[in-house]
């Protein structure tokens, strides 16, 4: 499936909101932004706001591995080198979401894992170890 990016969905949501009476309604861009070019685009594109996440996970704040952070910084072009995986909420014991939901990971030595049929339990080992170091 095939899917839509903020260029398209922001104006596309602003419309729809104008067509139903709704534009009061903040439309806050999500997605592939990490800096201030994308701020500025999603600006541009009628957004109000944006919200960014997981490039703050760069932050000292954030409590991740130090690994974790440099495959952050790696990764430049996430619709290529992300997948669909709900590996990096069970790592962190984040449940509940309703099964329509996953999330997206780097491909890395964790998907790569995950594919061999790493058990959650070895990655959450893993990921323990790494955090110690």
């Amino acid at each position: 499936m095939q899917s839509a990016n903020v260029v398209s969905l922001v104006p596309e949501t602003l419309n729809a909101l104008s067509v139903i009476g709704a534009s009061h309604i903040p439309v806050l861009a999500a997605g592939g932004i990490a800096e201030g070019r994308g701020v500025a685009a999603a600006l541009a594109l009628g957004a109000p706001g944006v919200v960014m996440g997981t490039r703050l996970l760069d932050a000292k704040e954030a409590g991740i591995p130090h690994g974790w952070q440099k495959e952050i910084l790696r990764v430049e072009d996430g619709g290529v080198s992300t997948t669909r995986s709900t590996l990096c909420d069970r790592l962190k014991g984040t449940r509940g979401w309703p099964g329509r939901y996953d999330g997206r990971m780097i491909v890395s030595q964790g998907r790569a894992d995950e594919k061999a049929d790493m058990t959650d339990e070895d990655h959450v080992e893993a990921y323990k170890q790494e955090l110690k170091r």
